[in-house]
């Protein structure tokens, strides 16, 4: 990816618009609240031939509460692909610079960026309101990244410019609040040249209302179909999501209501390229991503199990609700066996906006039944939990297992596929 020259950035402004006249004539009706306005715009430079994502951090406004609710957007661009919105996850740099534009894809560009935009658009022009009463939350001078994806295909110069207005609310005037769900596959294996499937079913813990799903991948996806099953183990067959371009995901403009106890699946297709391996991971080039991506009401506060469901953690997981990781034919025994012949640095290991997993271990997953990762994930947090130290390298490792995880050990090698 090459980058390009930045032409210059125009400031961010905080703009407060005069609220709704009050009642005339003197009548003694509260006055509407305000929404505070936050706008920002800004431009570059695109040389002929090229293809660029720029990138920006933006500070929010602060609020007195601690708190802002976005409940809506708009936007105008020129010379632009599309445009995307991202909270930033991690530690950020003391020295972070919120005035200049940067290469996205220059190492460690996006590192700070969660793995799923909270707000993508690619019509030149557009303005979009959650429902009535509704918001997501924001912190109080959040620094946020806004992403600008340019392709130029003339022989000259092109200065595309974006103009983003996000309305951002009090707390106390937004009765309900959203969450996202940002269901993210950590196991995706793309060999060369060849056709791959990786999937996921994540749990719902309570009857919610799903607005604007849709679906996330790399530049090897080829489709991506959600599915919604019954708390019984009942297998939907009828898609309530499908999209085929992983450019332009498609972006559903009806509510989704999904009840407590089912399950939403998410199975993604791939294509190899020339690569010789591709496996999970952030970087758009070189890794693959599966995601179900959505705001949701009402949202899950964090203690309640929240950021376990919308990130779909594995069952064995607090609050986790994420099992049929696999998309193959082998049993929980045949990809224990598989697993424990990975280096121990290929287990799977959180990091800012995903999950690092080696490709040893991503393909072990990958080729287990979908029934087999729930009892391999409970049998193996149980042994981290358990028996870590008798399990890196010492010979009381099965001794610890048999004594402390015996019933998931056993579970594990009952299941057939």
């Amino acid at each position: 990816m090459k980058s390009t020259t930045r032409e210059g950035s125009r400031p961010l402004h905080w703009m407060l618009p005069v609220a709704a006249a009050a009642a005339a004539c003197g009548a003694s009706a509260e006055p509407p609240s305000a929404v505070l306005a936050a706008s920002h715009s800004f431009s570059f430079t695109t040389p002929p031939g090229q293809e660029t994502h720029w990138c920006q951090y933006l500070r929010l406004p602060k609020s007195e509460s601690g708190e802002l609710l976005l409940t809506g957007y708009q936007w105008t661009w020129s010379g632009l692909h599309h445009w995307s919105l991202y909270q930033t996850v991690g530690e950020l740099p003391t020295d972070l610079d919120v005035d200049h534009p940067f290469d996205c894809f220059a190492p460690g560009g996006m590192d700070h960026a969660s793995a799923a935009a909270l707000l993508i658009a690619g019509d030149p022009s557009g303005e979009r309101s959650f429902p009535p009463d509704t918001g997501f939350a924001l912190h109080s001078e959040e620094v946020v990244m806004v992403q600008a994806h340019t392709i130029n295909p003339t022989s000259v110069v092109q200065n595309p410019t974006l103009d983003i207005q996000l309305a951002l609310a009090n707390p106390r005037d937004v009765t309900t609040r959203l969450g996202l769900i940002q269901f993210y596959d950590p196991y995706i294996v793309v060999p060369t040249h060849t056709d791959a499937v990786a999937q996921m079913r994540c749990r719902l813990p309570q009857d919610v209302t799903i607005l604007r799903a849709t679906t996330h991948q790399h530049i090897r996806g080829t489709g991506v179909t959600v599915f919604l099953d019954g708390a019984g183990g009942e297998t939907g067959t009828e898609p309530v999501l499908e999209s085929r371009d992983w450019e332009h995901p498609t972006v559903l403009d009806s509510e989704l209501r999904v009840g407590a106890g089912s399950y939403l699946r998410t199975v993604c297709q791939y294509h190899g390229d020339d690569h010789d391996l591709v496996i999970q991971g952030q970087d758009k080039l070189d890794n693959e991503m599966c995601m179900f991506i959505g705001f949701y009401h009402p949202a899950l506060a964090r203690e309640d199990g929240g950021e376990a469901f919308e990130n779909c953690f594995q069952t064995p997981l607090p609050g986790g609700v994420g099992d049929a990781f696999g998309a193959g034919t082998q049993s929980c025994a045949e990809s224990l066996s598989c697993v424990r012949g990975c280096a121990p640095a290929d287990a799977p290991r959180p990091s800012n906006g995903g999950v690092n997993v080696g490709a040893c271990w991503q393909s072990c997953m990958v080729d287990s039944c979908p029934g087999a990762s729930a009892p391999l994930d409970a049998l193996l947090y149980c042994v981290r939990q358990q028996c870590a130290a008798e399990c890196s390298g010492t010979e009381a490792c099965t001794s610890c297992v048999a004594a402390k995880c015996g019933s998931q050990y056993v579970a594990c090698q009952a299941q057939s596929c």
